[in-house]
């Protein structure tokens, strides 16, 4: 992730892709850096947003802005979920 601030004064934070964000659950992967943020630097996050990077296209980027998705405050809750399955089995991934 990559963390930006631009000239509205807003504080944006960008993951960069090269595949479909989607894929990636990349509104997940921006709620904890998010998250990482928020402890390394007390700034607010203002917006998060994925750019997905298509050079073969006429415009060679797509952004997917993260910040009012529907259920989008429930990202940081679902990515420590996902964090905690993880670390209950180690023993499935050391195979």
């Amino acid at each position: 992730g990559i963390f930006a601030q631009i000239t509205t004064r807003k504080n944006i934070l960008v993951d960069i892709k090269t595949g479909d964000p989607s894929d990636a659950a990349a509104h997940l992967q921006t709620a904890a850096y998010e998250m990482a943020r928020k402890i390394a630097c007390p700034d607010r996050i203002d917006e998060r947003w994925a750019i997905w990077l298509q050079p073969k296209a006429r415009i060679p980027y797509k952004v997917i802005d993260y910040t009012n998705r529907k259920d989008g405050w429930k990202d940081a809750q679902k990515w420590m979920a996902c964090l905690t399955v993880y670390a209950e089995q180690p023993e499935r991934r050391a195979a």
